[in-house]
């Protein structure tokens, strides 16, 4: 059947391409076969390979088609008249052995067939089966959008224990899972100013989305951080809201005064994110006064630590550095703004990045019992090299699963915390305080770690890869926080 079907294309080839005759020439067998395979696909683009066993003057034809209903027969012979009545169909015919194929503009979750038979330049055709890759795009796990799915709500907690934000979740369907995120105001400005047109997110040098703003960009921190876990945990071990009937509810640090963004994001219940986020804005007021515990952290410091820097062909990891800190609050009863990390004669000239980096400062913050604690924390965006970074104050400690010291990167988490300075005395300690880590053990089975962190000090991530550098080498803790003024 299939030689009596290429017998009556290749009559019909002749008809178009030399007009009637009697004659009819058959077509000379040729022992050829074609392979198409899939070597890469997203949900906008597929790369496809065709490899044959012909000789190198085979030429042949490839297509790609959604109309997926019909039979392989009736997209060839469809396909294959068409082609024929293009004036120019030979130099749209290919002569290669071995050819990868790029298809982009492709449509997300849609099925396709790519279709290759071959075809002589006289247009008749030879003796092979045609080949077909039969391939669907995937989602694409890029886009976002916003939908009413979670309702929101709020409340600030003040305790004689711990300060707090409540934040209770209530699914209005099935949805899976999802997990609550905040960001301020501020956070979500910055980010716009230095990304006015969007974000791009690359994947295999494939344009998977466009971040349009900076809630977008935060909703994909969150489904990063979230896919992070994932790796070694189950989806319901999280502690993700869930509830159809009775709201959940999520305890985060106080915030600080001004307005923010809950974010609730969406999952399945297999962990995939189902591209749905739903947003509410919150204002957190101001304490009207400031408390005699708040007042006295407010200052100018010299802090001392310990470093590790090469000085020609010596190692010093002993080497004292000294910065002068000023510590001045921003919001009562919680939060210090922290300037002039990083600032001092210590900085080598080439590694300024920008000259107000240090002065952008961080924030640091009141605890109940009257300490000064410091979080790994975003700072802003910064460029380095025409590349856009992400900068923050970040911990290191030993990972087992690298058997090294690498930075912790967990936003948020609690690295150092100082005893308020005594009477009669001018200084205190900034001390290391702990975090958790997972990893798979030789024997694939996964392992949980406590340590304290090591060191800590500005990191900028790349936006494009997520590797990172440093501005300077990190301080060892203990370091040591001397008032100088107030």
């Amino acid at each position: 059947m299939r030689n009596r079907i290429l017998y009556i294309l290749s009559v019909g080839a002749a008809l178009l391409l030399h007009g009637c005759k009697e004659d009819i020439i058959e077509p000379e067998v040729v022992p050829l076969s074609f392979k198409t395979e899939v070597t890469q696909l997203t949900y906008n683009c597929a790369k496809v390979r065709v490899t044959h066993t012909g000789n190198e003057d085979v030429t042949w034809y490839a297509f790609h088609t959604t109309d997926v209903k019909k039979s392989d027969r009736d997209l060839l012979v469809e396909e294959y008249r068409k082609l024929l009545q293009d004036p120019n169909f030979r130099k749209k015919l290919y002569k290669t052995q071995d050819r990868i194929f790029i298809i982009e503009g492709l449509k997300a979750e849609t099925r396709y067939k790519f279709i290759v038979f071959g075809v002589k330049e006289d247009g008749e055709l030879y003796d092979a089966q045609m080949s077909i890759a039969d391939f669907t795009t995937p989602i694409n796990i890029y886009t976002l959008k916003k939908t009413d799915v979670w309702k929101i709500t709020h409340e600030s907690k003040r305790t004689a224990k711990r300060d707090y934000e409540e934040i209770s979740v209530l699914s209005t369907r099935d949805a899976g899972y999802c997990d609550v995120s905040v960001v301020s105001e501020e956070a979500i400005k910055e980010w716009e100013a230095e990304y006015p047109d969007g974000f791009e997110m690359w994947d295999n040098d494939v344009l998977m989305y466009t971040l349009k703003s900076g809630i977008e960009f935060y909703v994909m921190q969150n489904i990063y951080n979230i896919q992070d876990q994932l790796g070694y945990s189950d989806i319901s071990t999280l502690g993700l809201a869930n509830s159809l009937t009775t709201p959940a509810k999520r305890e985060i640090d106080r915030l600080r005064s001004g307005k923010h963004y809950v974010l609730a994001v969406g999952y399945s219940k297999s962990g995939q994110h189902t591209q749905e986020y739903s947003i509410k804005e919150i204002v957190i007021r101001e304490d009207a006064t400031a408390t005699p515990e708040y007042l006295k952290w407010n200052g100018t410091y010299e802090l001392t630590g310990k470093t590790e820097v090469r000085e020609g062909d010596v190692l010093n990891d002993e080497k004292e550095v000294k910065y002068t800190l000023r510590i001045q609050g921003v919001d009562n009863n919680h939060m210090y703004k922290v300037t002039g990390w990083e600032c001092g004669d210590d900085i080598k000239e080439e590694n300024k990045w920008n000259a107000d980096v240090a002065e952008k400062g961080f924030y640091a913050y009141l605890m109940k019992d009257g300490k000064l604690e410091i979080r790994e924390s975003t700072i802003g965006n910064l460029t380095i090299d025409n590349v856009k970074h992400t900068l923050g104050i970040f911990g290191y400690g030993f990972n087992v699963a690298y058997n090294a010291e690498t930075p912790v990167f967990y936003e948020g988490n609690p690295m150092a915390e100082a005893e308020p300075i005594k009477e009669g005395e001018d200084a205190t300690t900034l001390k290391p305080k702990k975090f958790k880590y997972s990893y798979y053990d030789v024997d694939m089975t996964i392992k949980t770690e406590e340590v304290e962190y090591s060191k800590f000090g500005m990191i900028a991530v790349n936006m494009n890869n997520w590797s990172y550098m440093s501005k300077n080498p990190a301080l060892k803790f203990p370091m040591t926080l001397k008032k100088i003024s107030e």
